[in-house]
């Protein structure tokens, strides 16, 4: 039971930062010359950060942020404060799982992982390991 729940929570997780991530890009003055739009692709993800924020040689700083970021959900989480009660995007659970997100997807970008390819590499060990498991119905 702890194992469906945390996919559960792992599916809604990257539900909500994706729709925050394209609301984000939908509402900022500039995109910074590149045109997103709704059927984002986590390889298009990566590919959008990668064009205005990809400095290898901080690759220390990017993994220190993540856990900052990692920090500001769990206080987020334990506020329990959310963009649709407050109004504002600002210390909320999706701002904080939009930063966690991109600071992963700068990390895969530093070190040449292709998160989408690592997605279906690891379902097909995951349908293979609970096959026999409803571990997420």
């Amino acid at each position: 039971m702890k194992l469906k729940a945390m996919f559960n929570q792992l599916e809604n997780f990257i539900k909500l930062a994706v729709t925050y991530f394209i609301y984000k890009l939908k509402t900022s003055k500039m995109l910074r010359g590149m045109v997103m739009c709704e059927n984002l692709t986590i390889r298009g993800l990566q590919e959008y950060i990668k064009g205005f924020d990809h400095q290898p040689d901080k690759k220390n700083d990017y993994f220190l942020k993540l856990i900052e970021e990692v920090g500001e959900l769990a206080d987020a989480l334990r506020k329990n404060k959310r963009l649709n009660q407050t109004g504002n995007i600002k210390g909320t659970v999706e701002e904080e799982m939009y930063d966690i997100l991109y600071y992963i997807s700068a990390l895969a970008n530093i070190y040449e992982v292709d998160l989408e390819q690592c997605f279906h590499l690891k379902e097909e060990i995951n349908r293979e390991k609970y096959k026999n498991k409803d571990v997420r119905a």
